[in-house]
């Protein structure tokens, strides 16, 4: 996936309310708008999901929340722009939030941006995006490939079976 507007952004990996951006400690990079921009704005760049290859997606974004507004989802469908999802943001929350939307109609065709978070409240409201995501909702957390790797469990169990049986 790749991306324009933003900047790198290190913050505490471990905040709490009201020092969330110390980076004293245990840092990691997360990016957030630059200038006055008010969206961040995602390219698709796998060709297993662009073009409408793969239209049942879940699209997870991971971000640092600290700060009071909303952020608004929307993706390239095959229709066009639509809006998947809109969310409150809190500054007493003070950590990292998950957030999954799922949609069945994804084209990430690139033409104005595949994923477009706009975050409302700017830019009182400054949220850091540590990764968006976006997976198939048809068989998630599996490759394309039918093959499917070895058990550790099964091959432990061979193991332990043929040091049993010399005994």
């Amino acid at each position: 996936m790749t991306t324009t507007n933003l900047a790198p952004v290190t913050l505490d990996a471990f905040p709490v309310v009201g020092a969330t951006r110390d980076t004293t400690l245990r840092t990691l990079t997360g990016w957030q708008l630059t200038n006055n921009y008010a969206s961040f704005v995602f390219k698709v760049t796998s060709p297993a999901f662009q073009n409408g290859a793969q239209p049942n997606v879940t699209i997870t974004f991971y971000y640092l929340e600290d700060t009071d507004g909303g952020m608004t989802v929307a993706y390239d469908s095959s229709t066009g722009v639509k809006t998947a999802a809109t969310y409150s943001l809190a500054a007493a929350t003070g950590g990292f939030t998950t957030k999954s939307v799922t949609v069945n109609d994804a084209r990430f065709a690139g033409t104005n941006g595949d994923i477009i978070i706009t975050v409302n409240n700017r830019p009182t409201c400054d949220p850091v995006l540590l990764y968006v995501s976006v997976q198939s909702a048809t068989n998630p957390g599996r490759a394309a490939s039918t093959n499917r790797p070895p058990s550790l469990a099964s091959d432990l169990l061979r193991h332990y079976c043929r040091h049993w049986n010399r005994r």
